[in-house]
């Protein structure tokens, strides 16, 4: 029967969940610049097209539209940004938990330890009154 470390695999653990937020952390960011540069780029569209329907008096209708869909595709994309920041904050959170966790188990094993230890001394003190 094999014997595990639980200390041991719980920092083994950590370890790897830590990587893994670290790199979801990574991608949410570089998600949210993506949608920052995109936020960008529609509001200088907008202003573009802003500049062209002054001159015509014809697609002020249309252009009135256009922005009104412009203006939902910022506010959706504010949305997915607010929803990355929180993800990044939820994936802080859970490397605050792998880390308490592997804080607990070394603690239970050292308790454990501690444990068995007092169960020897025990088992010898009895083992003297044995018949």
């Amino acid at each position: 029967m094999k014997c595990v470390n639980w200390p041991t695999r719980a920092r083994e653990a950590t370890t790897e969940i830590n990587g893994i937020t670290s790199t979801v952390s990574s991608k949410v960011n570089q998600a949210v610049d993506a949608l920052l540069t995109s936020n960008k780029e529609i509001d200088k569209s907008l202003i573009h097209l802003e500049e062209i329907a002054a001159g015509t008096a014809t697609t002020e209708s249309n252009l009135s539209r256009m922005r009104d869909a412009l203006a939902e595709v910022a506010t959706n994309l504010q949305a997915e940004q607010d929803g990355g920041s929180r993800i990044a904050k939820t994936v802080g959170e859970l490397v605050n938990l792998a880390q308490n966790t592997a804080q607990q188990a070394d603690t239970l094993g050292t308790a454990a330890d501690d444990m068995n230890s007092t169960a020897k001394r025990l088992y010898s003190a009895v083992d003297r009154f044995t018949l």
